[in-house]
């Protein structure tokens, strides 16, 4: 009979099911544990990626709404300059105001409207408060945190403030 290497006798015993051993169950839980809390870290990234996200789309609409509260007024600012402009009452150029005004109020269908500028609507997401005092126009526009369509408590504090001269 030839004889067997020894390199392939250690490679038979290495492969018989005598020298093999399965996984404990300790090791697949440990597993298991592990693959769960990874699983969890994946899902907080994406829940805090999602609320950043909506964040800055709270933020960038606001930061257009009070642009084109200032753009408006500087609007009727120059047509009151060349004289055609009638009323004044709708974007008043000192003093302190709030939009959206009341829809039943002439000034929120005459300017600031969606027939108009389009920055209030009835039931509008955002309050803006702008004033003006000498030719600096200040807006602040912030999230409605109750009624219909009110944003979230977490998107709530997102709070733009625009200044600049008239």
């Amino acid at each position: 009979m030839a004889r067997v290497p020894s390199w392939v006798r250690k490679l038979i015993r290495e492969r018989s099911p005598q020298s093999q051993r399965g996984l404990s169950l300790v090791e697949v839980l440990v597993a298991f544990f592990l693959l769960f809390v990874i699983t969890l870290a994946v899902l907080e990234l994406l829940s805090m990626g999602f609320m950043v996200n909506q964040g800055a789309l709270v933020r960038t609409d606001l930061s257009y709404r009070a642009q084109r509260v200032v753009e408006t007024l500087r609007m009727q600012r120059a047509l009151a300059d060349l004289g055609t402009s009638a009323d004044q009452t709708c974007w008043p150029l000192s003093g302190s105001y709030t939009l959206p005004f009341d829809s039943n109020n002439k000034c929120y269908t005459a300017l600031w409207g969606p027939s108009r500028a389009n920055i209030a609507q009835q039931d509008s997401r955002f309050v803006i408060q702008y004033q003006v005092v000498g030719g600096t126009i200040t807006v602040e526009a912030r999230p409605r945190t109750t009624g219909a369509g009110a944003y979230s408590p977490l998107l709530a504090t997102k709070v733009v403030r625009y200044a600049t001269q008239l």
